[in-house]
């Protein structure tokens, strides 16, 4: 049974993607798949660290993104680099790519592995990760159970 506190979520979420419609708003990226349950995150290697991975689609490009409550060890040769005052990781500096997301206490990790036509430099992805997390973080804040997990359904760019 879905609770009244998550039922509001989903109506606010349904009700802004009406009004971004027929408002004709900013461009917005919207998540088709997931939340689903995961065991590992295949973009820092071997691990069995319990994930949720979803997509999202902005315009043609799919960006996939997964989160973990367990934190993972940076693999070797990723570079370092801030994303408005979060601590990244990036795997490479080209495309494809994949970008790695430690939060503050409690501790959580996001990834998100970009297409092939996104650039590896912050400056592109950063302002998308962001806002993701900003959503993320706030939407945490309604979950009931901390294996729960409540991806936003639209980041607007």
């Amino acid at each position: 049974m879905i609770s009244a506190r998550r039922a509001g979520v989903r109506l606010a979420v349904g009700f802004g993607l009406l009004l971004a419609a027929v408002a004709g708003a900013q461009p917005a990226a919207l998540l088709v798949t997931g939340p689903e349950v995961r065991t590992g995150l295949t973009a820092v290697g071997p691990n069995v660290a319990s994930s949720h991975r979803a997509e999202c689609q902005y315009g043609r490009e799919r960006v996939i993104f997964s989160h973990t409550a367990a934190p993972q060890p940076v693999p070797n040769g990723w570079i370092s680099v801030v994303c408005d005052g979060w601590q990244a990781f990036v795997s490479a500096p080209s495309s494809p790519f994949d970008a790695l997301i430690v939060g503050p206490k409690p501790q959580f990790q996001v990834v998100f592995e970009f297409p092939a036509s996104a650039l590896a430099e912050p400056t592109a992805w950063c302002p998308f990760a962001t806002r993701f997390l900003d959503r993320f973080i706030c939407f945490q804040g309604f979950i009931q159970h901390e294996s729960d997990i409540a991806f936003p359904a639209v980041i607007e760019l």
